[in-house]
């Protein structure tokens, strides 16, 4: 019995890498690209089961969820930390043209066009 629930384990994380994570979608012909994929998605795949299991993604709606789950909850973090940086950009730089151009066109804000 301690065998199968190893192997229900491996199953379920195989199959939430190919849901969440695209596993299944990896088009690399040579070798190494398929290595450097792989060890990317289950680098991906480790860090949201880190970041879920301390509670790191909780605010965003995914404290016991599933990996999909941790995933959305992970967009909604990056989305807040680059608003915060941009936001931060913006105040210190105020006459930055690059701040100015991504600021008014993803936000719609007051800047240069």
């Amino acid at each position: 019995m301690s065998t199968y629930s190893l192997r229900w384990a491996i199953e379920t994380s195989f199959q939430d890498l190919n849901q969440n994570l695209a596993l299944h979608g990896c088009k690399w012909r040579e070798l190494r690209g398929q290595e450097c994929f792989l060890a990317l998605a289950f680098l991906c795949y480790l860090f949201l089961v880190w970041a879920q299991a301390h509670g790191d993604l909780a605010r965003y709606g995914a404290k016991h969820g599933t990996l999909g789950q941790a995933r959305e909850s992970f967009k909604c973090y990056c989305q807040e930390e680059f608003s915060d940086w941009l936001a931060e950009l913006k105040r210190r730089c105020e006459d930055c043209p690059p701040a100015n151009y991504i600021y008014t066109h993803l936000y719609g804000g007051e800047g240069e066009k």
